[in-house]
């Protein structure tokens, strides 16, 4: 292995490592500043959204990600319907 691909290489993991740090945090936070997480909750989210992404299977980490995104805008819909029939 050459010095540029061993460093190459140690940069691509930081970075991935930064990633599973700092995607389940901004996501945490967000929840926590929305008020749909408790503060159990947002730890939960953290570890479990860390978990999942620094184990090196980023495609069960993202699925993750998606079904919590997919699950807020379908929460979001609900809300605005039920307010549109007046049963809100």
């Amino acid at each position: 292995m050459t010095v540029a691909s061993h460093t190459a290489q140690s940069t691509y993991i930081r970075l991935e490592k930064m990633l599973a740090v700092l995607l389940p945090l901004l996501l945490s936070v967000q929840g926590a500043q929305k008020g749909t997480l408790s503060p159990s909750g947002v730890m939960t989210a953290f570890v479990v959204g860390y978990g999942s992404l620094s184990g090196g299977l980023w495609g069960f980490g993202v699925t993750l990600i998606g079904f919590y995104m997919i699950g807020s805008r379908a929460t979001k819909c609900k809300r605005w319907n039920l307010l549109q029939r007046g049963r809100l």
